[in-house]
């Protein structure tokens, strides 16, 4: 398991840290720097917790 985990939606983000869950820190996007990529330490509840917000968004979607 990697140690950090990037998320580039910014939705995703804000959900995981109402969750709990600290932001590591924030980088540039490398291929378009108008938009950022969110770094999270990866655990396993970190793991549980963005599975169940993907699985709930198919639903929505």
């Amino acid at each position: 398991m990697n140690k950090y985990k990037d998320i580039h939606a910014k939705f995703l983000a804000e959900e995981l840290q109402m969750r709990g869950h600290a932001l590591f820190k924030v980088v540039p996007n490398r291929k378009n720097t108008d938009y950022k990529v969110y770094v999270f330490r990866n655990t396993p509840e970190f793991d549980n917790d963005l599975t169940e917000i993907n699985k709930r968004r198919k639903l929505i979607v």
